[in-house]
């Protein structure tokens, strides 16, 4: 598979080439830079224009195996003189700090640490001592893309972000990913969250906004909650909720902390077993065996068995969920179409279940 750099390899490399073409009028089509580990690595400048004192140099994110949204995106760097030192700003497209809790201070261009070395670093093999520039990073297409992850969400504003912790993307790479969601825990906390809603996706998402819970409170997880649980008892997290579909949380009652599909499917054998466990006949288990769906295997329940099961299967999730972690739980359970299908006595303890229960 083919492996491939992060944005901010290639903004690094942009910086560099607008930098030697400034201040010594090379116009370079490929450069060099250095990796976090030291190594350097070849990248391809696609164009280089200097006029009116300001040089620009545009990369292509080349396209890897890893579906970051940035892939094969424009990203340019303009280089202007300035009397001393380095600066990095914002333009169009790349986000703007605008909450507390990130790695990046408010007001800030959305460069996490790590790149931002990486872009210094590169501009330095190519400024002149004495002399001093300022860089403008842009990604003409940043803005529409940030819509399509959680930087809204984590207060970055007008823009994507310049990631990347070692310069390259491994294709398909599950760190990467859980990288990406663990800054939700930071501003949560920076909020003064110390009870979160852990939840898989949108469906939870909006269910727990529409309640009026505030944003910075709830925390998209996807399948990782092996990690993102541990990482918010870590960092001081009290009190967790987890709220969203069944046919997902269910799969925590079984010691299942990543719900991946391709990780374990069990859905309908957990559902199977609780209601053994609370006295179903052989002709519904079978029933539920043979369902398509967990919603429609619910169905086939009769009311007080099926709210018996749900209500054993909440328990349950958070029982394994505190178990494992040592962080107060309590579950919520959803159908597709939102409603709220069951609770455990835990999750009334949580601060948030006033505004869901």
């Amino acid at each position: 598979m083919k492996i491939g750099y992060t944005t901010g390899t290639f903004a690094s490399a942009a910086a560099k080439a607008a930098v030697k073409a400034l201040f010594s009028g090379i116009f370079s089509d490929r450069v060099t830079v250095a990796l976090p580990d030291s190594k350097r690595v070849d990248i391809r400048v696609i164009k280089v224009t200097l006029s009116e004192g300001r040089a620009v140099a545009k990369t292509v994110k080349n396209w890897s195996n890893d579906p970051d949204v940035t892939r094969g995106v424009e990203i340019f760097a303009e280089a202007e003189e300035t009397a001393e030192g380095i600066k990095l700003k914002a333009g169009d497209g790349i986000g703007i700090v605008t909450k507390p809790g990130l790695r990046v201070p408010i007001g800030e261009p959305a460069i996490n640490p790590v790149p931002r070395k990486m872009i210094i670093k590169a501009i330095e093999e190519a400024l002149p001592s004495g002399r001093g520039v300022e860089i403008t990073l842009s990604i003409p297409r940043g803005k529409e893309l940030a819509e399509k992850t959680l930087n809204p969400k984590l207060g970055i504003a007008g823009g994507i972000s310049i990631l990347g912790t070692t310069g390259v993307v491994t294709p398909w790479s599950e760190k990467a990913y859980r990288e990406s969601i663990l800054p939700q825990v930071d501003v949560a906390l920076a909020e003064g969250f110390t009870e979160v809603i852990l939840t898989p996706g949108n469906l939870g998402f909006v269910l727990a906004m529409k309640k009026g819970i505030p944003e910075d409170a709830i925390i998209k997880v996807g399948n990782y909650f092996d990690f993102m649980i541990e990482k918010c008892r870590e960092k001081g997290v009290e009190k967790i909720l987890l709220l969203g579909y069944v046919g997902k949380l269910m799969k925590l009652s079984a010691g299942i902390f990543n719900t991946h599909s391709k990780v374990a499917d069990a859905k309908f054998e957990i559902l199977a077993a609780n209601a053994c466990f609370e006295g179903a006949s052989r002709e519904e288990i079978k029933g539920i065996m043979t369902c398509s769906n967990i919603q429609e295997a619910i169905n086939l329940l009769e009311h007080d068995l099926k709210n018996r099961i749900l209500k054993r299967i909440a328990e349950k999730v958070s029982e394994k969920v505190e178990e494992r972690f040592k962080i107060e739980t309590g579950t919520v359970l959803t159908s597709m179409t939102e409603e709220i299908l069951s609770w455990d006595e835990k999750a009334g303890r949580i601060k948030w279940a006033e505004y869901l229960l």
